[in-house]
C-alpha cells in the first residue's frame, strides 16, 4: 500500500515502460525529438525502476506524465465492434435474392429475419438495423 503522495516511488512495471516508449515513438515520429535525444530517452525509459524515472523521461514533451498514463490508457481503451448475426445476413441476402429469383426466395428470407431477431435478443449482436416506428 502506498500513500497518495508517493506513488512517484512505486516501482514501475513492464506495461508503464511500454507506454512510455510509445509516447516517445510518437514524440520522435512529430519531430520532437532528435534521433540521438530518442535514443538516449529510449534506454532511459526501458532502464526506469520507479515513475518518477519514467515521468523525468517525458517530462518536457506534450504529454501526460507515466503516473497518470495508465488511468488515460484505461479511458481511452477501444471497444471491440459488436459481431453481426449470420442469420441477419442471410436474411438480407435471400431479400436481396427474391429480385433475381422472384417470390421464392421470400420465405427463406422471413424465417431467417424472425430467427436472427430472436438470436440477437439473447446475444446483443447487431442485424437490426431498422426500426418501424408508428
Amino acid at each position: 500500500m502506498y500513500l497518495p503522495g508517493e506513488r512517484g516511488k512505486m516501482r514501475a512495471a513492464g506495461a508503464d515502460r511500454d507506454r512510455v516508449v510509445g509516447l516517445l515513438n510518437t514524440a520522435y515520429t512529430e519531430g520532437r525529438l532528435s534521433e540521438d535525444e530518442y535514443d538516449a530517452r529510449l534506454d532511459s525509459a526501458l532502464s526506469a525502476r520507479t515513475y518518477t524515472d519514467l515521468d523525468q523521461v517525458v517530462a518536457d514533451l506534450p504529454v501526460a506524465p507515466a503516473t497518470a498514463v495508465t488511468t488515460a490508457a484505461k479511458a481511452t481503451a477501444v471497444t471491440p465492434a459488436a459481431k453481426i448475426n449470420g442469420l441477419a445476413i442471410a436474411s438480407l441476402a435471400c431479400g436481396l435474392a427474391q429480385f433475381a429469383f422472384g417470390p421464392l426466395a421470400t420465405i427463406p428470407a422471413i424465417v431467417c429475419g424472425h430467427m436472427a431477431r430472436g438470436q440477437i435478443k439473447h446475444t446483443g449482436e447487431q442485424g437490426r438495423a431498422w426500426r418501424w416506428r408508428a
